[in-house]
């Protein structure tokens, strides 16, 4: 199994995938690194401590934070040109990321992955 993380900020974007689905989702709009070695059951939410190869949750200001950078890092696939059929889904993901801004004791929701590249 593979955990999806985004290179420049360590955060979890998707666990458990197999390796067919890490490379369909593959996106080319973010630096990515599939891993399985760590430390840890990975969730999204965390991000890996690279120092310690654990994975930590977010708590706080830091959640709230990370709430609105992966509303910022998704806002393009809400726009009326977005080319993938899975358009409902980030527009639901992005709604339960809206709730953590008003609730920090609800849970990170899963990144929908788009296979129709």
């Amino acid at each position: 199994m593979y955990t999806l993380l985004n290179l420049q900020t360590s955060t979890v974007l998707a666990t458990g995938l197999s390796r067919a689905e890490m490379l369909s989702a593959i996106d080319h709009t973010m630096l990515h690194v599939f891993t399985s070695d760590y430390t840890g059951t990975p969730e999204q939410g965390m991000r890996l401590n690279r120092a310690t190869r654990a994975f930590e949750e977010f708590k706080g200001k830091d959640k709230w934070n990370e709430a609105v950078r992966l509303l910022q890092e998704s806002d393009w696939r809400t726009t009326a040109d977005y080319p993938h059929s899975d358009q409902a889904a980030w527009l639901t993901y992005r709604n339960s990321l809206r709730a953590i801004l008003q609730d920090l004791t609800l849970s990170f929701p899963t990144r929908p992955i788009t296979t129709d590249n």
